[in-house]
């Protein structure tokens, strides 16, 4: 029986911590794929803080598995 990965919230930002979670990864390699444009686009807040999305990161990842 296939189970239906949950819905994101649209509006859901993810910190740095929590996308390395989502993918199973260091930070530092959230960055690396950031600088690189493998990553989906942060929203920046304040100036210096980045947040991305979870429902692009969702995507992202479904995208990649295919």
């Amino acid at each position: 029986m296939a189970t239906k990965s949950p819905t994101p919230h649209p509006a859901r930002l993810l910190s740095l911590r929590d996308v390395a979670q989502l993918l199973s990864c260091s930070p530092r390699t959230i960055m690396r794929y950031h600088d690189q444009g493998i990553l989906p686009s942060p929203v920046r807040l304040n100036g210096r803080t980045l947040r991305w999305r979870e429902k692009d990161l969702i995507r992202f990842v479904e995208e990649a598995a295919q």
